[in-house]
């Protein structure tokens, strides 16, 4: 009769980091074997080889030592290894009792306390809450955290910094890994973006993100990150670039690759408009660094597409409107007058209600040149003047010259705000609205009617012809605003039409074969049409057909009507819902429109407690900056 023994609960940290982690002297095998195929029977003595049950590698081990199999563990596959080092878990041995071999049995995960239960989600929320804020985990070992959370609940006993981080986050993180391993497998076509925060005094920190389709959702996940120092630059971006891009097997699927100046964009997105009294923020820039590291790295083995660099249009709408305000004393004078009366709002124990508004609009915050913007227009509509002076006594009176500045300004600025908030969001399709947000302002600038503002006009008009050149011309970008159902064609001018549509056939007739087309002219409007000062240029166009299966699938999608430009629109509902009529050009949008225009994934990376910040400021080491960070981005990015 067999008998029964009890289960023998073996800690796992004891078996990766413990001196005899081997095969124990009861006959118990070490827990790393739980990810190991070994072939029985083991030897008596010398080495013998075992498969890795995640990679198939075979390695080197024997009854005496198995750090070749933690070392494997530790550098292949991390996220394993922490996880199972931090949790106590009931491993499978096998123990001869009375010459009778028997197995222990493992015991049901789903069960548990109510206690335990509580537990988890309080450190879930705990490693949550850090990885959002980018919080060093050492400060859980503060006497006065765990003060704090004692007087919050006695029974609750918070994990060491230890605990957390080579257990709670690699855990959570290797959860989070193993879901985006298969999204990027399903994608048809992955861009790649490079974000690079310069630090000349301190390391420089090196962040790798993949922006694709699923789902009919554009989804952007951070990949990996890297601290170095500046001289070792072009080194480590290639290092990293090669090493992750093959361990989630993307060589083949990469559509698009960009590099960007992250501490750059980063003092881009705190623009001031002139006269603003504002903290007065640094970003250590190196361009020729940058420069020299983004065009010395070859991946035309990977089938990448370099976009010549052409960075993010948001940052290039910020530096245009920097550029045409700053060194006009006329304007900076006028807006040094509304920077005064934000302060007096903003310190005014007892406001009075004539400035409830601006009070509110305030308190949304005003330290960027749109928030400025929102700010100066409500003066400006405030009907009133002579109500806002009264409450405003005390200070520099805005005149109605003052005004009629403000008016001016407001006029001449808001479709940039428009076209800047267009960028602003991450998990949208940007790439097609570049070009028909260029010729917009080219055309609002044409239309605008200034007196006192010309030189403003005038820069900025020169700005755009000198800059933005160089995304009008790229086929990339122009093919994705042709894909996009809301422009199709009517940005376009008639002399570049026939050029864009030979190169559209051409792209569709390198898909897969497309299935029977039926032609459709009319289909379901999104919503309310939203009303726009920045595509009022937009005119309906004319019909294009031509005899090749691939151009009557063009022409047929391009005979059809703009979409109107609705909120929270997105222009892959439009190839979901007509995938079957279109084959080839919803192929296309799908390998196309993933291509991020505007870098808002960089802020997302850099805001924590609404605040920017510089990656390089944070006194964290590299593998626990990488962990947070891989949860604070894709916790949210995948649900």
């Amino acid at each position: 009769m067999e008998e029964i023994v009890p289960e023998v609960q073996i800690a796992t940290n004891q078996a990766f980091y413990g001196t005899s982690g081997t095969w124990s002297r009861a006959g118990g095998r070490a827990p790393i074997f739980e990810w190991y195929d070994v072939e029985l029977p083991l030897p008596g003595d010398g080495n013998f080889r075992s498969t890795c049950k995640i990679c198939k590698t075979s390695i080197s081990a024997s009854r005496r030592a198995t750090s070749n199999l933690i070392s494997h563990m530790k550098r292949k596959h991390p996220g394993v290894y922490a996880d199972n080092i931090s949790q106590q878990r009931y491993i499978k041995t096998e123990r001869t009792v009375h010459g009778v071999s028997v197995a222990d049995i493992l015991p049901d995960s789903n069960e548990g306390s109510s206690v335990d239960v509580l537990h988890s989600r309080a450190v879930g929320a705990l490693v949550n809450f850090m990885s959002n804020s980018l919080i060093d985990p050492k400060f859980l070992d503060s006497p006065d955290f765990r003060q704090f959370t004692h007087c919050l609940n006695s029974t609750f006993e918070p994990p060491s910094s230890l605990h957390v981080t080579f257990s709670y986050l690699p855990s959570k993180r290797w959860a989070l890994q193993q879901r985006i391993s298969q999204w990027l497998q399903e994608a048809e076509s992955v861009a790649i973006t490079q974000d690079i925060w310069i630090s000349r005094s301190q390391q420089s920190v090196l962040c790798l993100s993949a922006h694709f389709i699923h789902d009919w959702s554009l989804r952007m996940v951070f990949l990996a990150s890297k601290h170095f120092s500046l001289p070792d630059i072009k080194a480590s971006v290639t290092d990293l670039f090669e090493d992750t891009i093959s361990y989630y097997n993307l060589s083949q699927k990469i559509s698009h690759t960009s590099t960007n100046n992250a501490s750059k964009l980063i003092k881009s997105a705190r623009t001031s408009l002139p006269g603003f009294i504002m903290e007065d923020y640094d970003a250590i820039e190196a361009p020729s660094a940058l420069q020299e590291c983004s065009s010395s790295i070859d991946l035309k083995d990977l089938n990448s597409v370099f976009l010549d660099d052409l960075g993010c249009f948001a940052e290039a709408l910020e530096t245009c409107v920097t550029f045409a305000t700053k060194d006009n004393a006329f304007l900076e004078a006028v807006l040094s007058k509304i920077s005064t009366v934000v302060d007096y709002i903003r310190n005014a124990v007892f406001p009075s209600p004539a400035l409830d508004e601006l009070r509110n609009i305030l308190e949304r915050g005003y330290s960027t040149w749109n928030l400025q913007l929102r700010i100066i227009r409500a003066i400006v509509a405030n009907t009133t003047h002579e109500r806002l002076q009264t409450a405003l006594s005390g200070i520099k009176t805005l005149t109605h010259e003052d005004y009629a500045v403000l008016t001016e300004l407001v006029d001449i600025l808001e479709p940039f705000e428009e076209a800047y908030n267009l960028f602003r969001d991450g998990h949208k399709v940007t790439a097609s609205y570049v070009i028909p947000c260029i010729r917009g302002l080219k055309m609002h600038l044409q239309n605008v009617k200034v007196v006192h503002l010309v030189p403003v006009i005038e820069k900025l008009s020169q700005y755009i012809y000198t800059n933005f050149a160089k995304y009008e011309v790229n086929d990339t970008y122009a093919l994705c605003s042709i894909l996009d159902p809301r422009f199709k064609l009517a940005w376009c001018p008639e002399d570049r039409q026939c050029g864009l549509i030979t190169l559209l056939c051409k792209k569709a007739s390198e898909q897969r074969i497309p299935e029977p087309i039926s032609i459709s002219t009319s289909m379901a409007l999104p919503g309310e049409e939203r009303k726009s000062k920045l595509f009022q240029f937009m005119n309906p166009q004319l019909n294009r057909r031509s005899n090749s299966v691939h151009s009557v699938e063009v022409g047929s999608y391009l005979a059809m009507p703009c979409v109107p430009d609705c909120v929270n629109y997105c222009p892959l509902d439009f190839w979901r819902q007509n995938k079957s009529q279109f084959p080839s050009l919803c192929q296309l949008a799908r390998s196309m429109m993933n291509l991020p225009a505007a870098s808002s994934h960089v802020l997302h990376m850099a805001k924590v407690c609404d605040r920017v910040i510089d990656l390089t400021d944070l006194k964290l080491n590299q593998i626990t900056f990488e962990s947070l960070m891989f949860v604070k981005i894709n916790r949210a990015g995948l649900q």
